[in-house]
């Protein structure tokens, strides 16, 4: 844990194993090297091991059990964690800021640099004299796009104002836009 992708240094491994079993942990697919770590499993097998991500990236770990016997197993089938710590950003809008002679049938856009995660629509708006303009906002993954399309024509000769809520616009690994 937790779920990967993730912007966390820390992670915990879970698995299972002979009861009381020394459990070594590698970084690395092939139980290769000096075990980072060594933790017993419970008496039902069960064993939590701590692991360190400190960069951003893939970071490839293993297990091999050791018995109470001295017996040991075969080098566990590894997992990866990936680290992400990249904030999100918007990467272009249309119409551009402070754009004129916008076709009053536009609708507005907003494309990130990376993909997001929840429900990002949510976090548009549109106002005009800091009155809510009626719409529908919707989230593309595919383009990273968020578009608010107006109930209604724009006015002409018209400010109006597009805001995204910086604490609703997370990517996958939960960081925060930028």
């Amino acid at each position: 844990t937790p779920a990967s992708p993730a912007n966390q240094t820390t992670i915990t491994i879970l698995g299972t194993s002979e009861a009381n079993a020394s459990i070594g942990m590698y970084s690395g697919a092939d139980c290769a090297n000096t075990p980072f770590t060594v933790v017993i499993a419970s008496s039902n097998g069960s064993f939590s091991a701590s692991a360190s991500a400190p960069t951003d990236g893939s970071h490839v770990f293993s297990a091999r059990a050791t018995d109470t016997a001295s017996h040991v197993s075969t080098c566990s089938a590894s997992i990866t964690y990936i680290k992400e710590s990249t904030a999100p950003q918007v990467a272009s809008t249309s119409p551009t800021p402070n754009a004129t002679n916008i076709p009053i049938t536009s609708s507005v856009t907003a494309t990130f640099n990376e993909a997001l995660g929840g429900t990002p629509a949510s976090s548009f708006s549109l106002t005009t004299g800091g009155n809510p303009v009626s719409g529908t906002a919707t989230y593309d993954s595919t383009t990273k796009t968020i578009t608010f399309v107006p109930t209604a024509s724009l006015a002409y000769a018209t400010t109006y104002t597009a805001t995204i809520s910086r604490s609703a616009i997370v990517d996958s690994a939960g960081n925060s836009l930028a």
